[in-house]
């Protein structure tokens, strides 16, 4: 009896999800937001900004596939930038910025009202670049790498075609970056979202 009970609450739930992710229909949109260097990343760069633009097509109620481009910007790390400088004997300025390019799979609870929590992961391609500047030891890095974020969030539904969020993900990126540390880049993101539905 209570396996039942739990069977037809779970049922009932399933009912109640925001329709908002009906089958086939595309949501696009833009998020911004700040990122958070943790590890070696943290000794090289600041936190910095994210902005970008994103999407989804719905496959049901519950499950969408899309994807997003965007560019993190970061200052060097204050000691770091400090330390070169006294090195050096010039002012030194550090700039690192990233343009991922990410496909993703989100995952949508079920919840009742206009709140749906979800959980997402993506994995896609990251363009990295640093700026390092301090008169004739100026130098610049580029190089690309495989990368992935996880983790997850919130929509509220504002209006039958207008969706505001947040996420929390976690981003690993396989290269240093410039940074050499011979390492990999890991950070926490958390940035906010507006997407507009298409279609029914």
């Amino acid at each position: 009896m209570r396996l039942t009970t739990l069977r037809l609450t779970y049922v009932a739930l399933l009912l109640t999800v925001t329709p908002a992710h009906a089958a086939g229909r595309i949501w696009l949109g833009a998020n911004a937001g700040i990122g958070s260097p943790i590890g070696d990343f943290a000794d090289f760069a600041s936190t910095g900004f994210t902005i970008g633009l994103t999407g989804d097509l719905a496959l049901g109620s519950q499950w969408s596939i899309g994807g997003e481009i965007e560019r993190y910007s970061y200052g060097g790390n204050d000691d770091l930038e400090k330390r070169k400088s006294a090195e050096l004997g010039y002012p030194t300025d550090l700039q690192v910025h990233a343009i991922p390019v990410i496909g993703h799979l989100k995952f949508l609870l079920p919840a009742a009202g206009k709140a749906q929590p979800f959980i997402k992961a993506g994995v896609g391609v990251f363009t990295l670049d640093s700026d390092f500047n301090a008169g004739p030891a100026s130098s610049s890095h580029s190089e690309t790498d495989l990368g992935f974020v996880i983790g997850g969030g919130l929509n509220l539904k504002a209006a039958e075609s207008v969706v505001w969020g947040g996420e929390l993900l976690y981003n690993y990126i396989s290269g240093d970056g410039g940074t050499g540390s011979g390492g990999s880049l890991n950070q926490f993101l958390l940035r906010a979202h507006v997407l507009f539905g298409l279609g029914k």
